[in-house]
């Protein structure tokens, strides 16, 4: 009989590698009913991926001498990007 890997057990193997190994911090998300929000993440849409006040505070942590403010600008400005080039590759034609 074959055996199989699933998805989530390759996912729970990577995340607990970056935990050991590089003293990452995991937040398990799972909830019961898929459009529960009470995951302590702070997300508003379970499509959100990144957690953007997470980054905000990680990103300032190592980098302290960048202001708080710029930090915030910057990834607004990238997250910004990413949406638009995103949408435009859904577009026909859309590259």
């Amino acid at each position: 009989m074959p055996s199989f890997i699933l998805e989530d057990q390759i996912e729970r193997a990577m995340v607990q590698k970056l935990v050991q190994l590089h003293s990452f911090d995991s937040l398990n998300c799972n909830t019961e009913d898929p459009e529960d929000l009470n995951d302590r993440s702070g997300r508003t849409s379970k499509r959100e991926v990144i957690l953007f006040d997470r980054l905000i505070e990680a990103t300032s942590r190592l980098n302290p001498t960048i202001p708080t403010q710029v930090v915030e600008s910057a990834l607004e400005q990238l997250f910004r990007r990413a949406s638009s080039d995103d949408a435009s590759s859904r577009q026909p034609g859309g590259l």
